[in-house]
Order: structure tokens, then C-alpha cells, then sequence
């Protein structure tokens, strides 16, 4: 009994190793967010933006073997009706070397007219967000897969 026990424990941990192996493979290549997103509205550091000049600054680090392009987006819209019209956006692209991390800012004037304040940024590589998604849907069949991301953002 004591050595069924030992062989069932030794198995149970040899599959628990095997899958943190298998999920620590995939996390060496995943650009992320190294700092906090920080916002100034005129100047001062903000919670969230607000009206006036706003400067979303973030790092981003890429720990791939291969340098990668980054677009980080900073957008106004208003809505009238149920219909979203973009008012404004900065978008500023930079390349980050691989292994380094790469400091990035976009500014906005946010006018009253603002309904809707977002902030992301996606991998130009393969169009992947690199903010943490809120969820993932997919629609289709395994053989047709279509993927829409829920990207995190500042209202």
C-alpha cells in the first residue's frame, strides 16, 4: 500500500513539473507591459485622463530572440446616437530590439467632447494585443477560427 502511494505521489508530481514546463515554454516570448501605464493630464501625474493635454506613457519589453514593431494607440471618440466617432489619436511605432525594453508615449488633447477615452497597443508582427485582454471569443469551427480580443483600456 505505502508503495502505491509513493509511485501515485511520484507520478502525480512528474505531471504537475511537466505541465509548468510545458506553460513556462510559452511565456519567454510574450511582449508585455513592464511597468504600469502612467498618465499626466497638463503636467501632473492622473489616475485617468481627463480634460486637458494627457500623456499616456508606458515600457514595453520584448523578451524574444527577434526584434519586434509595436504601435501603442491613445483614442478619443464621442458618441451621439449609439454611433462612435473617433475624435482624436496618437499612435507613435518603435522598434524593440530583442531582449530590451522600449519606453513609449502618445498624447492627447481631451476636450468635454470626449465620451470615450482608449489606450492600447498591439504587436505589429502578428496583430496581437499586448495589453491583457479582458477576454477572448472565438466563432467558427477548429478548421475556421476567427479570434476578437477585449482590450483593457482607460475611460
Amino acid at each position: 500500500m505505502k508503495k502505491l502511494l509513493s509511485v501515485t505521489l511520484v507520478c502525480t508530481l512528474m505531471a504537475l513539473l511537466l505541465m509548468t514546463t510545458a506553460v513556462m515554454a510559452q511565456a519567454p516570448d510574450t511582449i508585455y507591459f513592464s511597468k504600469t501605464v502612467s498618465i499626466q493630464v497638463d503636467g501632473k501625474n492622473a489616475s485617468q485622463a481627463t480634460v486637458g493635454t494627457n500623456v499616456f506613457s508606458a515600457e514595453i519589453t520584448n523578451p524574444a530572440k527577434n526584434d519586434v514593431s509595436v504601435t501603442l494607440y491613445a483614442v478619443t471618440y464621442s458618441v451621439e446616437n449609439g454611433i462612435k466617432k473617433m475624435t482624436d489619436l496618437d499612435m507613435v511605432t518603435k522598434s524593440v530590439p530583442a531582449g530590451k525594453a522600449a519606453d513609449f508615449a502618445a498624447t492627447l488633447e481631451i476636450t468635454e467632447a470626449a465620451d470615450e477615452i482608449k489606450f492600447f497597443a498591439f504587436c505589429d508582427n502578428n496583430l496581437e494585443p499586448i495589453t491583457a485582454s479582458i477576454g477572448v471569443e472565438f466563432f467558427g469551427t477548429e478548421e475556421n477560427n476567427v479570434t476578437v480580443y477585449k482590450i483593457n483600456h482607460f475611460e
